[in-house]
């Protein structure tokens, strides 16, 4: 007797976060469960548009700067891209103070590379 193939459901808001190739479910994911900062959606937006940042944390210094760590496998010829669009979080975030930063993971977990304090802004 034939068995019937499985058949995969679609994905809906609440099951996306089981699906794991579908990236922009893994953002959204980290963005709910980060308690995301009123900055963190224009981060988010703009950095993930560089496929090169595999994850992007913050963390806030005392003198209320906030840091923003885009972590990269390896370094590369990224860097204008990237610039633009940290450029345009800093023109959609204007009474924000941030610092940005470019860290690389070389193949470990990317939250190794970032100051322990720090939090996710989406991981991919």
């Amino acid at each position: 007797m034939a068995t019937r193939p499985k058949i995969k459901p679609k994905p809906t808001a609440a099951t996306r976060k089981k699906w794991p190739g579908d990236r922009d479910a893994e953002v959204a994911v980290a963005a709910r469960e980060s308690g995301a900062e009123p900055y963190h959606q224009p981060l988010r937006d703009r950095l993930h548009k560089v496929k090169e940042v595999d994850a992007v944390y913050v963390s806030t210094d005392d003198a209320g700067i906030v840091h923003v760590y885009s972590i990269v496998r390896d370094f590369g010829d990224f860097y204008e891209r990237l610039a633009k669009q940290e450029h345009l979080a800093q023109q959609d975030c204007p009474d924000v103070d941030f610092e940005f930063h470019v860290r690389a993971h070389q193949g470990r977990k990317p939250y190794m590379a970032v100051p322990f304090e720090s939090n996710p802004v989406f991981v991919r």
